[in-house]
This record gives structure tokens, sequence and C-alpha cells, in this order.
């Protein structure tokens, strides 16, 4: 594969992870507003309750904003920002350059000189050790999205069932 055949694939890889973690956020947003609206209701259901308070509605009703909850926790966690991967570093040993943090932790003329530096390998393998990079973001936001999907498979019934019974 020739040089810039390399590049163009790689960035349609990191295009197509960052639209993937897009997604993620996107479908996280979904959760965070449906469960938040079931938690809403379901509190101003309890508080609005003239029912005495047996245990099994108080069950029902820590049980329900519980999973509500946690879904909404889930969902928070998939949305923030992170890249904890320790920072790669190229073949002549320099951080690689993409990722924004580091660009922004270098004032622009150390930057400009840094990229001005790079010659085509350098350039290409700064981009593959920032797709790599995010890959493991992406990964982690769908790992946290699994459970949080998970949870609201229990967390729906029970909220649904509390705001008919409360």
């Amino acid at each position: 594969m020739r040089p810039s055949e390399q590049r163009d694939f790689v960035w349609r890889t990191h295009s197509y992870v960052n639209d993937y973690i897009r997604l993620a956020d996107a479908k996280a947003g979904a959760l965070f507003g449906v469960f938040g609206a079931f938690l809403g209701v379901l509190v101003h259901q309890w508080a609005a309750s003239v029912e005495p308070d047996t245990w099994w509605r108080k069950a029902l009703f820590a049980s329900a904003t519980g999973a509500a909850a946690l879904v909404i926790l889930l969902a928070l966690r998939v949305v923030r920002p992170r890249l904890d991967a320790p920072a790669t570093k190229d073949r002549s040993g320099a951080t690689c350059a993409i990722y924004w943090q580091r660009v922004c932790g270098q004032s622009m003329d150390q930057y400009r000189r840094a990229v001005e530096a790079l010659d085509d390998d350098g350039m290409l393998s700064a981009l593959v050790a920032h797709t790599w990079e995010i890959s493991h973001v992406a990964e982690r936001k769908y790992r946290t999205l699994r459970m949080a999907f998970l949870t609201s498979f229990f967390a729906l019934p029970l909220a649904l069932l509390g705001i008919a019974v409360l």
C-alpha cells in the first residue's frame, strides 16, 4: 500500500471510530432523558400520593427510583469525555501530537514546529497512535453503555409499575 493510501485508510478508520463515539454519546443522552423523566414522574407521584406508606410501596419506590438513577449515572459515565490511554510515542520517541490536550499543552509555535518536523511516516504514525487511543475510548464507552442498557431492561418495567401503582 502506498503511503497516501495508508493515510487515507487510517483517516477513514479514525472517522469511523469518531462516528461510533458520537453514536454512543447520543444513545446515552437518550437513556438519560427517558430515565430522567421516569425519575421525575416517580418522585412527583410519590410526593403527591395519599395512599398509606406500606412496605411494598416503599420497596417499589426505592427499587424503581434506584434502578432509574443507576441508568442515569451509567449514561453520564458514557458521555464523560476521557482519554485515559497513556501517551503513545512515535518511532522517534516523540509524543504523538493529534490529541487536543497535547496540542494545548504547547505554545502555538512549539506545535507548529513539531508538525513541520514530521515527515510522512511521522504523520502516519501520529494518526495511527491517535486512532488506537480513541478506539480504546470507544470500547470503554460501549462497555458502559451496554451496562446502562442492561440495567434499563430491569429499570423500565419497575418504573412503569411504579408510575402505575404509586
